[in-house]
């Protein structure tokens, strides 16, 4: 995915993420955005020297929802690293590693709507292991080991994590359903889990304009999942992806 195109994701998930955020009327409006100006229709580079560099690649990014947390990833020596910065002191304090996600190689985080889980993708199987395919590709050997991993919040911070689902790059409904794109050989693209009495379903992958004529990935859902954002690539340059929309309908698809 292109540098700009980067930029224009995490804007749109900037801006999707400040719908679900319940901020409260005493923060002060220089808190908001890390004192970026507000989304516009427009899209700029957010937050130039602060997380936008020119020496490392950004991307993906996830709000705590009182919005005095801000997590986003930076590629750097090819390595995927969390930062976080926080709104400490009436300031925002400068971005550093998130040291609980580096230790467990985590990236492309997601908090839940109520701030209670941290969602991510780590390259790492479940305890029990993934069910074998005498079929797999050596892309699918690949696609094992990444996975969706949860920690709950503690009141010391981060809990342990534990395995939800396969799949990378995580968003979450406010029922707890989990939006993911499925990277495996036989992949339709972006698939979701219901959360059915504690236990996540099979993977079922959207229908719909989401996942045709050419599959969605990167998927950002809305709290109740009356629409959802994702980037696919839909022209002839094979290099340039663009950010869609889609809108659920009342059969649900």
């Amino acid at each position: 995915m292109k540098t700009k195109e980067v930029y224009l994701l995490c804007l749109f998930v900037v801006l999707l993420s400040s719908v679900r955020c319940d901020r409260s009327s005493d923060i002060p409006d220089r808190s908001r955005y890390l004192g970026q100006a507000p989304p516009g229709l427009e899209s700029i580079v957010f937050a130039p020297g602060i997380v936008s560099s020119k020496e490392y690649f950004e991307f993906s990014n996830t709000w705590a929802p009182d919005g005095k947390e801000f997590y986003f990833a930076r590629r750097k020596d090819n390595k995927d690293i969390i930062m976080i910065t926080r709104w400490v002191m009436d300031a925002w304090s400068i971005p550093e590693a998130d040291p609980v996600l580096a230790k467990f190689n985590g990236f492309e985080p997601h908090i839940s709507i109520d701030g209670t889980r941290l969602y991510f993708t780590r390259f790492a199987t479940p305890p029990g292991g993934l069910k074998q395919d005498e079929t797999l590709s050596p892309r699918d050997m690949e696609a094992q080991l990444v996975n969706i991993w949860v920690m709950d919040k503690t009141e010391e911070g981060w809990g342990d994590p534990r395995y939800c689902v396969n799949g990378m790059y995580v968003t979450v409904s406010k029922n707890g359903t989990i939006y993911t794109t499925d990277i495996r050989e036989a992949s339709e693209g972006i698939c979701r889990y219901k959360l059915v009495n504690g236990k996540y379903s099979e993977r079922e992958h959207l229908g719909g304009g989401v996942n045709s004529p050419s599959p969605g990935t990167h998927p950002c859902i809305a709290p109740d999942e009356s629409f959802i954002v994702f980037d696919s690539k839909r022209t002839d340059d094979p290099d340039n992806a663009d950010l869609f929309v889609c809108f659920r309908n009342d059969d649900d698809t």
